[in-house]
């Protein structure tokens, strides 16, 4: 490779650049809410805050008298903080969508009048906790970020539509408040959008995960929100795993509504144990709620509400581009056109004797040696830890609390095997002959993906368009004889920052016992 030692250091440096833009975007985003102004328009944050506190006190499920303390306060504050029409929904509950179960709920329903007749934007969290949890991730971040949106919403400008807010009662319970709510209230037939807020845990960021069919205008609205962390990865992977949220109940109803879900997923082995306080709570949480609600609100308000379901978007959130989202009708015909790119390159190289099947077949072996020996090695690392540890199998979630660490030894792992198996095959070959089977690989399972997850599809185009322009570049400058690596590691950036967070957030979500898997996709990205 030719550039000298100063060429390599600053492909390093750009490597190492597009690894922290990737990782970065999987943290909880900063927030600095500073001093909050009386009567301010913006997202309250005080309002918020306070009610967090009184709404996390003590344990409360549902049956207890904290649980009816929790209803009665949330009644109070609503009618304090400005809404029109406030009342508790007695209803029994019925769930259709598990084992079948009922109850009596007490959802707690309001309703602010906006100028114009037409359909409502409803927000909904759900006010209930399980027994011994305090409640805070789940849900009362979503509870206390709706009264700090709501506040804002009395500060400022009227809005044209109105606006519903429903605390619902027993989602630990099967979604019997949701199912009450949307089958026998009569405000639910007002509903246009439905925005639903959750949690998993502890700690940010907060992602939009789910969407309800016909998501190209809610995902042009999601723009509006600064910090917005979302992908459509996310709803394709949702829909293939068991668990279901409020929001289950109105996608499954015959209401036409428009709906984004969002939840917070770090900090899994708090979930539903008396650790998920306000202590452990990350206070970065609350303020991305309030505002994915409060610049949705206002985004959705200068809109149509019975024009949110249309086509479908892929999207995805990337470093200094922010939201990006085009329609997935492209989706195949991206994936075909980066899968033709990448044959005509090799046919090129071929044609100029740049590329022999000797290299193309050492650089096949490597990358099928480097997606096998990482996740055989973390599977086996796994199984030896639970070994020595078999206390975590005592765990509520199954996932340890120190499960960073060993994402970040699996990891360490990965890139050194990688890197050296790699090494050990460039030996005899070019660059471009071990970017062969990477890129054709890339290639073929992109298009299998438009074909089957189009939701997915964005993670193997867009690197895949990256990986054949550096390939084309490689193969232009290497004639010439000015070859740098500095190129090559600029076009290696889209890899990075799309699949850097992915397994960072896949770990989170999914447990350490998914490592292997993690490992995996980390292995795809650095090939």
């Amino acid at each position: 490779m030719r550039g000298g030692r100063g060429a390599e250091l600053v492909a390093v440096a750009i490597l190492a650049l597009g690894t922290w833009l990737g990782f970065a975007t999987s943290g909880a985003p900063a927030t600095s809410p500073g001093r909050e102004a009386p009567g301010s328009a913006d997202f309250s944050i005080n309002v918020a805050t306070q009610a967090l506190r009184a709404i996390t006190v003590a344990p409360h499920p549902v049956g207890t008298a904290e649980h009816d303390r929790v209803r009665d306060y949330l009644v109070d504050r609503l009618r304090a903080l400005g809404a029109d029409e406030v009342h508790i929904q007695s209803a029994t509950g019925f769930n259709t969508l598990n084992d079948p179960h009922a109850a009596t709920v007490a959802n707690v329903v309001a309703r602010k009048r906006g100028r114009k007749p037409g359909p409502a934007i409803l927000l909904s969290a759900h006010y209930d906790a399980v027994p011994r949890s305090f409640g805070a991730g789940d849900d009362g971040v979503g509870v206390a970020a709706i009264l700090g949106t709501l506040a804002a919403i009395t500060n400022g400008p009227p809005l044209d539509h109105d606006l519903i807010i429903t605390f619902v009662d027993a989602e630990e319970n099967g979604l019997l408040g949701a199912e009450a709510f949307v089958d026998l209230h009569p405000w639910a037939k007002d509903a246009g959008v439905v925005l639903n807020f959750d949690g998993r845990g502890t700690r940010g960021p907060v992602y939009m995960f789910q969407t309800s069919p016909g998501n190209a205008p809610l995902i042009d609205a999601l723009r509006s929100v600064r910090s917005a962390r979302t992908n459509s990865l996310t709803g394709e992977v949702y829909r293939h795993v068991p668990g279901d949220t409020d929001l289950s109940l109105w996608l499954h109803s015959g209401f036409a509504v428009g709906a984004l879900n969002f939840a917070h997923v770090g900090g899994y082995p708090y979930y539903h144990t008396p650790l998920d306080n306000l202590a452990s709570l990350d206070s970065r949480v609350m303020p991305q709620m309030g505002e994915y609600a409060l610049s949705l609100v206002r985004s959705l308000d200068a809109n149509d509400l019975r024009q949110v379901r249309t086509t479908d978007d892929i999207y995805f959130d990337a470093p200094l581009l922010g939201l990006v989202h085009y329609p997935a009708s492209w989706a195949i015909i991206i994936a075909i056109d980066a899968l033709v790119l990448s044959l005509v390159l090799i046919g090129v190289g071929r044609y100029h004797r740049a590329i022999r099947w000797r290299g193309v077949g050492r650089g096949a072996v490597a990358l099928a040696v480097s997606l096998v020996v990482p996740v055989l090695v973390t599977y086996a690392a796994w199984r030896a830890i639970t070994l020595v540890h078999p206390q975590y199998a005592e765990i509520l979630q199954g996932d340890p609390y120190n499960s960073l660490w060993y994402l970040l030894a699996a990891s360490g792992f990965t890139v050194a095997a990688v890197v050296e198996i790699q090494r050990r095959a460039s030996v005899g070959c070019t660059p471009l002959e071990l970017a062969v089977a990477p890129t054709f690989f890339f290639g073929v399972v992109g298009l299998a993906v438009a074909l089957t997850l189009p939701g997915a599809s964005y993670l193997f185009c867009w690197p895949l368009f990256a990986a054949t322009m550096c390939a084309s570049w490689w193969r232009r400058s290497e004639a010439r004889g000015r070859a740098t690596p500095a190129w090559l590691a600029v076009l290696a950036i889209p890899a990075l920052v799309l699949w850097a967070p992915l397994v960072m957030t896949l770990e989170g979500a999914l447990t350490a016992a998914l490592l292997p898997f993690c490992m995996l996709l980390l292995a795809l990205m650095l090939a």
